[in-house]
């Protein structure tokens, strides 16, 4: 996002030529007057949810994209059609270049001044926003719930009260560490042999979830309840420090996975029972939140009418639902897109040791 200097200004000098400056292509921003208060509140709604969805997916906008990742400031203004007016405007060239002459000859006065202005915020409509000290809070509460899930699993699986029962009902962290390691290794594997090593993306996804898949195997023999509850709680704590860390960097993301993953996670870790049929539930959680689904997802949704061409051969259905993993990976190389290091250095480790943790 650019600085909220550089954005006002913008606003400003489009406002002097009667310029009429909507955002995320909300046409309806234009209207002033909307009929009710709830109209109103729904349209602002509408634009800050497009904001924060395009911020999350770290999809280009503009061409100022590519500005950003060199922290220069910058902004993309293009024209819009408006309904009704069959593709004639009443905006001329010499508005426009009035309006963007202003803007460079301010800039003068503004690049001191950058490093004052708001860097995090979320914009409702063009000419209010929402800062960080409002929208962080809500995030924090959201993430309240892992915490204390993680704070109380960690009491009980480090219990020491009954001295006889001491190596039966508590844990070290020495005993989960292996499992750590062998979670962050096989993301970690998977991510640098792909981006850094240049290996073919089936294969190491292909590798990963064969030993992720294949890893309850070994912990129901080595690993024990008191073990689980541990690990449960050091990937809460993980969880938690995660997403609050992420949130000062691209807030947009780390609000949609706290939305999916921290029911998930909390519910999780509150079933026990091997033979409740809610194990079922959570077995289907786990693997809808598996973080290469929903960049494959993303695949299916965007070629969908190719996808049902191609039904009758799946070699083919598959190669272009994993289009969407390798679109990620291209979009990371080329503008540094946060999605995939986050799916597979952050989230990939703490579902897998859910995963191990659901069969113990």
């Amino acid at each position: 996002m650019p600085n909220m200097d550089l954005f006002t200004l913008t606003r400003s000098l489009f406002g002097n030529q009667q310029i009429p400056l909507v955002i995320q292509g909300n046409a309806k921003l234009l209207d002033r007057y909307p009929e009710d208060f709830l109209g109103k509140y729904l349209r602002d709604l509408e634009t800050a949810g497009k904001m924060v969805a395009a911020a999350a997916s770290g999809a280009l906008e503009g061409i100022h994209g590519f500005f950003q990742q060199c922290n220069i400031q910058s902004l993309s203004v293009r024209g819009l059609t408006r309904s009704g007016t069959g593709g004639r405007g009443k905006i001329g060239f010499r508005d426009l270049g009035i309006t963007l002459e202003g803007i460079c000859r301010s800039l003068n006065n503004l690049l001191e001044r950058f490093h004052q202005s708001y860097f995090f915020y979320i914009l409702p409509s063009a000419t209010r926003f929402v800062s960080i000290g409002l929208y962080m809070p809500p995030l924090g509460l959201i993430v309240l719930p892992v915490v204390l899930r993680a704070l109380a699993l960690w009491a009980k699986g480090t219990s020491t009260d009954e001295p006889d029962k001491a190596s039966v009902n508590s844990s070290t962290m020495g005993a989960i560490l292996p499992w750590l390691l062998l979670a962050h290794g096989i993301s970690f594997g998977t991510f640098f042999g792909h981006v850094y090593l240049g290996r073919d993306l089936g294969l190491t996804l292909g590798v990963s979830t064969f030993l992720a898949f294949s890893l309850p195997l070994l912990a129901s023999r080595f690993m024990s309840r008191a073990d689980a509850d541990l690990l449960k709680s050091v990937n809460l704590i993980e969880m938690a420090v995660g997403l609050y860390a992420l949130s000062m960097l691209n807030f947009s993301l780390a609000l949609v996975i706290a939305i999916v993953s921290v029911p998930v996670a909390v519910w999780a870790t509150a079933v026990t029972a091997h033979d409740s049929p809610i194990r079922l539930l959570n077995a289907l959680l786990l693997f809808v939140s598996f973080p290469i689904v929903p960049l494959i997802g993303r695949s299916v949704c965007e070629n969908w009418s190719d996808l049902l061409a191609l039904v009758p051969h799946w070699e083919s259905v598959i190669v272009h639902s994993l289009k969407g993993v390798s679109a990620s990976f291209v979009e990371y190389s080329e503008y540094g897109n946060w999605l995939v290091p986050v799916a597979f250095l952050f989230l990939l480790p703490l579902w897998i040791s859910n995963w191990v943790i659901f069969w113990v």
